[in-house]
């Protein structure tokens, strides 16, 4: 039980992180495009921004209810189930579908920005940002790519150290299973 509540830990530490790069991402970079759209001289449209980024805030907002539900689980600990967490989740994950077919179009509508100069000056102001650390904007739209084949990895192993009779080994089953439809139909793999 003990290797069960590292991974545990581990799945809330994650997703801190996560939730924390989410929020950069709208904050250093959607938020700004958008203002930049709305503005007398627009460097780009609204419809390219809403393609860059799509419903990126969808998902930071589902995450940060994710792990608020996560640490609602922590005050339980020991006798910490998840499952029925996963069980909330999984119905608004289509999100993630449409943001993993989009991503490749997402980053062609990126390049074709990138050679207008700019767009380009305004993008190396926003990477130089301290909350940036020095990475990229490809490297936040890249982010939620991970995420379901991660959760799929955390399930696998927590399953690995769960009794097979203890009260929350079906759901999470269920719930692995349900992630693993959804990236092979997604082409996460």
């Amino acid at each position: 039980m003990r290797k069960r509540n590292s991974i545990v830990f581990g799945l809330v530490e994650c997703e801190d992180e996560y939730v924390q790069q989410l929020s950069i991402l709208v904050t250093c970079y959607l938020r700004p495009f958008r203002m930049a759209a709305s503005s007398k001289k627009p460097i780009m449209s609204h419809e390219d921004v809403n393609s860059i980024f799509l419903n990126v805030e969808t998902i930071l907002f589902l995450h940060q209810f994710f792990v608020q539900g996560l640490r609602s689980k922590m005050e339980n600990w020991p006798t910490l189930q998840l499952g029925d967490l996963f069980d909330l989740f999984l119905p608004m994950i289509g999100i993630y579908q449409e943001y993993v077919r989009n991503h490749h179009y997402s980053l062609q509508v990126l390049a074709e920005y990138k050679q207008k100069h700019e767009f380009t000056q305004m993008l190396k102001r926003l990477e130089e940002k301290p909350l940036c650390d020095g990475r990229s904007i490809e490297s936040f739209l890249t982010y939620p790519m991970h995420q379901i084949p991660r959760y799929i990895i955390t399930l696998s192993e927590l399953l690995a150290h769960t009794p097979h009779d203890h009260v929350d080994r079906k759901k999470l089953e269920y719930a692995k299973s349900k992630l693993e439809q959804i990236s092979h139909v997604s082409y996460w793999f």
